[in-house]
């Protein structure tokens, strides 16, 4: 995470950064956050996070399975199919 102070940085240069250390830039105004630069990419990632966590059922199935883990009876992994490879409906809880 990196800060950028003052209107006269060179923005292209900041943009640059972000898209090669995938970091986020905190912009502050009287020395406070006030805005945020980042990838198209790494805000598509958060939205995409933010709207999965916004469902009940998938917050309940996600700490389902971190308890599987937990204790060692996660066994979903065992019937994927080769040609798709994502969990078939068998095996989500």
């Amino acid at each position: 995470m990196a800060a950028v102070a003052g209107k006269d940085d060179n923005v292209g240069e900041v943009v640059d950064h972000v898209l090669a250390t995938r970091e986020r830039v905190f912009v502050e105004r009287n020395g406070a956050p006030a805005a945020v630069i980042m990838s198209a990419r790494e805000l598509e990632g958060l939205e995409y996070t933010i709207d999965l966590l916004s469902e009940p059922r998938t917050v309940r199935r996600i700490l389902a399975a971190e308890a599987a883990l937990q204790v060692g009876t996660s066994t979903w992994v065992r019937s994927w199919p080769r040609s798709t490879q994502t969990p078939d409906s068998s095996c989500v809880p």
